[in-house]
């Protein structure tokens, strides 16, 4: 049997990609010594060198190797070679708050108070360290396993948060009032402003501020401009407009939030706290790369890349469900069909749908490059064996919009030979459940689409949405 290489770097074993971007790739890796599960984001230094990121990559490495908390994704190692930066990041395998924030429509304001306990636990933190995030946004807090809050994403951070800071970023549907207006501002005012936009989102399902026309959106960001849903409380209410204050005097300091009625309702949130401090390599390490083997079918490895956990149940029916449909950044079906016969089986379904598609027949995998309306929408389709006689064929997003992924599944799901999947593993109704399932899918993509409409969707920060054409043959080399 055709066997891949798997590589590994210093003391960590690395395995398949489960994302990209613009300056390279996260892999799933595990850490020889200890058995620890990580991420490894692996930068490209000429691509970071040409897009004049380089101090901004250095800047990100050292908030994070600065932070220790329990709502913020740790950083456990930086490893270099002369082309690569290697980030060992803690693997966060419950996808973005906002994937499960479009799944639901909008939270209870007990779900809501979780996470607002848990974000601003970590934000108090890190408000404590002199570091203002200045990109807090649904998109950038990630879900782990156990559903707790990670804050991510620290490269618009600012290390210098207790002066005035003049640098105009964020998102605009989340950045304060005083930022658009060019002003010098209090970083850590400015995360608070982003932290009541969130709240009002989770509670809502929609933004506070949104309008076609980007005059009349900063209008009403600059002004306060919004109107809560009849279904807020009147503590929620109180809540979100001293958040939401266009006043920066008057903004809610984060102590009066932890102190707010609102907050003290369910007092057995969980809010995490700092946790003991890290070890983090304080240079970069040369690493050298180490190739071994191993099986192409499925392995507990692979099994945790996929699942998070030794459990395949949620595997088998995660996003086809009937009890609820979860967005993930990977969907799969089981099938009796041989690996190359489910990928030969594919093929002229994706042509159909207008995607480019180049099959690896050594690994079992297929690249896939389609068409959308916001944009380049890059997926890997790959098969892995269960038992003797199933498999599993997973579809992951590697770049490109969230729903967009979801609603191509969907085409292909209605689309693919009626005896390619296995609906035993689904609907204890064979093919009509199976029909049924599918019909839930498209509501529920269509729900999100209409709650998170393209004025919000537009500043998700896409840039690595567009990837150059596909050319040779697939490979997970770094």
């Amino acid at each position: 049997m055709s066997q891949e290489i798997r590589k590994r770097i210093d003391k960590y074993e690395v395995g398949r990609t489960i994302g990209s971007g613009a300056f390279g790739k996260v892999k799933y890796g595990v850490n020889t010594v200890t058995g620890e599960a990580v991420a490894i984001k692996i930068l490209d230094r000429q691509r970071l060198s040409r897009a004049n990121m380089s101090a901004q990559i250095k800047k990100e490495i050292r908030v994070l190797k600065a932070l220790n908390h329990d709502s913020i994704v740790r950083l456990h190692d930086v490893l270099t070679s002369k082309t690569k930066i290697f980030l060992v990041m803690e693997l966060i395998t419950g996808g973005e708050l906002f994937e499960r924030l479009a799944t639901s429509g909008k939270f209870s304001e007990s779900t809501g108070r979780m996470f607002l306990h848990q974000l601003v636990s970590g934000l108090d933190y890190m408000h404590k360290k002199g570091i203002a995030h200045r990109d807090l946004k649904p998109e950038n807090l990630l879900l782990n396993a156990d559903g707790d809050l990670k804050i991510s994403d620290f490269g618009l951070a600012s290390e210098d948060a207790a002066r005035m800071l003049k640098t105009v970023c964020g998102t605009p549907n989340y950045i304060a009032p005083e930022i658009l207006r060019s002003q010098p501002y209090d970083g850590k005012r400015a995360d608070i402003w982003s932290v009541g936009v969130i709240l009002y989102v989770m509670l809502a399902g929609f933004m506070p501020f949104e309008d076609p026309s980007q005059q009349t959106l900063i209008r009403n960001i600059v002004e306060a401009r919004y109107n809560c849903p009849s279904w807020f409380s009147e503590d929620a209410r109180d809540l979100i407009s001293k958040m939401i204050n266009p006043d920066v005097a008057q903004r809610i300091t984060i102590p009066d939030i932890l102190a707010h009625p609102w907050m003290l309702v369910d007092s057995e949130s969980r809010c995490p706290s700092p946790t003991k401090p890290k070890q983090v390599s304080k240079t970069y390490t040369e690493a050298e790369g180490e190739k071994v083997h191993a099986p192409p079918d499925i392995t507990a490895f692979d099994v945790i890349g996929l699942s998070g956990a030794l459990n395949l149940t949620p595997m088998l029916n995660r996003d086809v469900e009937e009890k609820g449909l979860g967005i993930f950044r990977a969907t799969c079906f089981v099938s009796h069909y041989a690996p190359l016969q489910i990928l030969e089986a594919l093929l002229p379904v994706l042509q159909r749908l207008k995607a480019n598609c180049q099959i690896h027949e050594p690994t079992f995998k297929m690249r896939v490059s389609a068409p959308t309306m916001n944009g380049i929408l890059q997926i890997s389709v790959q098969v892995f064996r269960i038992t003797d006689n199933r498999f599993i064929a997973e579809f992951r997003r590697n770049s490109g919009d969230v729903l967009d992924f979801h609603s191509f599944f969907n085409d292909v799901l209605e689309n693919i030979p009626s005896d390619l999947i296995d609906t035993t593993h689904y609907a204890a109704n064979g093919q009509k459940g199976l029909k049924l399932i599918l019909q839930r899918r498209k509501e529920s993509v269509a729900m999100m689409q209409k709650a998170f409409t393209m004025g919000s969707r537009k500043h998700r920060g896409r840039a690595d949405s567009k990837l150059p054409p596909m050319s040779g043959e697939d490979s997970d080399d770094f």
